[in-house]
């Protein structure tokens, strides 16, 4: 099975007024995807697990910011023929995240689609209700949710076995309950970060924890993390910067 995470698109809007559209994405190292996929490549047999950079592909002139750029992006994608296509989410980007799956939808009506990340949770089933052109979505924290939805999608557990997604089923829209969160970030395996290796040019994050001790009202971060905040040990995060 051939599974293709991909980033969304973040455009550098300076550079989009300058006419500098060689340089008119943001480029970073896609953190949350590359922890996925390493879970995926750990737990699953059988399957190939590919991080596409959008972005990348944005800067590099082989998809052009122009009047056709979901077509275009949604070609990208297809060239990697995807059994099942997974995309971040983020607010400011999600509107051409949708975009992008209705065109990629025609080129590949049998694909699996999946979002994922803070926008996607938060808007989960009314995304479901009005975008038929997305399957399922992962809310919250996904590394167990996305090995679940997989073995769902190689037949070897029902849909409604997987917590942490919504999704359809004979015409309605299913919410299963939410994915307990990990008691213990330092399980995780490391990020597989040779599937998308940093450049000079690229924005390189690092994951010392998880969460938010604060509740504010008009922040999604603390909900998002089911309003509980941990962290990695401190051999965990320097393992990973000597990566």
């Amino acid at each position: 099975m051939k599974i293709c995470l991909c980033t969304s698109p973040h455009l550098h809007h300076p550079s989009i007024w300058h006419n500098a559209l060689d340089q008119c994405a943001q480029t970073f190292v896609p953190l949350g995807l590359l922890s996925i996929a390493a879970a995926l490549t750990q737990e699953l047999a059988g399957i190939d697990v590919a991080v596409v950079d959008l972005n990348a592909a944005i800067n590099s002139g082989r998809v052009r910011p122009n009047r056709d750029f979901y077509r275009a992006a949604a070609e990208f994608l297809a060239d990697h023929q995807p059994r099942v296509l997974g995309l971040m989410t983020d607010c400011d980007s999600y509107h051409h995240v949708l975009q992008i799956c209705a065109a990629f939808r025609e080129l590949r009506p049998d694909t699996v689609i999946v979002l994922g990340g803070p926008q996607a949770t938060a808007t989960d089933e009314a995304t479901l209700t009005h975008f038929p052109q997305v399957d399922i979505i992962v809310r919250g924290e996904a590394e167990r949710s996305a090995v679940n939805l997989m073995r769902a999608l190689q037949g070897k557990q029902p849909l409604g076995n997987v917590k942490g997604i919504t999704f359809r089923q004979a015409g309605r829209i299913c919410r299963n309950p939410d994915e307990p969160l990990l008691v213990n970030l330092d399980d995780l395996p490391v990020p597989a970060f040779h599937l998308c290796p940093p450049t000079p040019t690229n924005q390189v994050y690092l994951e010392a924890g998880r969460g938010c001790p604060f509740q504010c009202r008009f922040c999604f971060t603390s909900p998002y993390w089911q309003r509980r905040n941990r962290m990695k040990s401190a051999g965990r995060v320097l393992d990973e910067v000597a990566l």
